[in-house]
This record gives structure tokens, C-alpha cells and sequence, in this order.
């Protein structure tokens, strides 16, 4: 294992990589991120890798116990401390991210979800369109009704036009 020259040590179970700087007092010792939150005093949490560090030792997320900064796996429970540790440890024993899993969950919730909002538009739509059938429908029958009406009296119109001309041609005649 390489080690860095910022951060010279001679045990080979602690993990240094040449491209990250000796710790701060800023910096995550695990990630070299400085994104440290104070807890309480004493008590640090990193907002990019998660590493819950009390008293200037890295807690394992698994068994809550304390160990050195920088021990790639937990002394108590074997725990990967580093993120890409859990990563791997992750994939290997086929679990998955715990986000991943609640993401997938949200998402077929978000699905069936969808669906019903869906089915319900659809319901709407159809009911809206049945009222626009069933309206075209009455206007047809009026418009029938009108042309019925229009019809009869053209016809009624026509008969007496034909019978006074009759008349005429009968008193012309006599």
C-alpha cells in the first residue's frame, strides 16, 4: 500500500491516500472534504461522506464503537469506516443503497399513483366527451325538427299558391 508523505505512518491497516492532504482541523479526515459539522463539542459529522467522528475517532456506523482515524474496516464488528468500503461491501453481499431502495419504492408508489390520477383524468374525459355526443345529438334533433317545420310550410305554402292559381285559370276561363 502506498503512503502518503503528508501523512506518514507505518501501520498498513490505516488508509492514506497519496491525494489527500494531512488532516485539519476543517477537513474530514476520512474524505478530506471540508464539510464538518459540530455536533457538540467533540462531536463531528461530515455533510459529504456521513463519517461520525467523536473525540478525534471515526465511529463505525454498524456497532457505534469508536476507532482510529484512517483503519479502512471496523476492529470491533470488520465494518468497512470508508465509503467506498461500504460501497463495495454493499454490492458484494447484493444489498443495495438503502436510498436506492426507498427511491425505487417512492417511485412504484409514485407509479400507482400516477395511474389512479391517470384513470381518473380518463373517467373525465370521457364523461365530458359522452355530454359533448349527447349535445350534438339534441342539436341534431332540433335542426331536424326545424327542417321538418320548414318543410311543412313550404309545402302548405306551395299547395295554396297552387290552388289560387288554379282559381285564376278557372275565372279567366269562364
Amino acid at each position: 500500500m502506498r503512503q502518503s508523505t503528508l501523512c506518514p505512518t507505518d501501520r498498513d491497516d490505516i488508509i492514506h491516500p497519496p491525494w489527500r492532504p494531512a488532516m485539519s482541523a476543517d477537513n474530514c479526515p476520512i474524505c478530506a472534504e471540508p464539510q464538518l459539522l459540530t455536533i457538540q463539542p467533540g462531536e463531528l459529522e461530515c455533510r459529504f461522506c456521513k463519517a461520525h467522528l467523536i473525540n478525534g475517532r471515526h465511529i463505525c456506523p454498524a456497532c457505534k464503537r469508536a476507532n482510529e482515524i484512517g483503519i479502512a474496516h471496523c476492529s470491533i464488528c470488520g465494518e468497512p469506516l470508508t465509503v467506498i468500503g461500504a460501497v463495495i461491501s454493499r454490492q458484494a453481499a447484493g444489498h443495495g443503497s438503502q436510498r436506492l431502495e426507498q427511491l425505487k419504492t417512492q417511485a412504484g408508489e409514485i407509479k400507482a399513483q400516477a395511474e389512479r390520477h391517470s384513470k381518473v383524468r380518463m373517467a373525465d374525459l370521457e364523461d365530458v366527451d359522452h355530454r359533448r355526443i349527447q349535445s350534438e345529438r339534441d342539436a341534431s334533433f332540433q335542426q331536424h325538427m326545424r327542417d321538418q317545420s320548414i318543410l311543412k310550410y313550404t309545402a302548405i305554402g306551395a299547395g295554396i299558391f297552387l290552388l289560387l292559381v288554379a282559381i285564376i285559370s278557372l275565372i279567366a276561363i269562364l
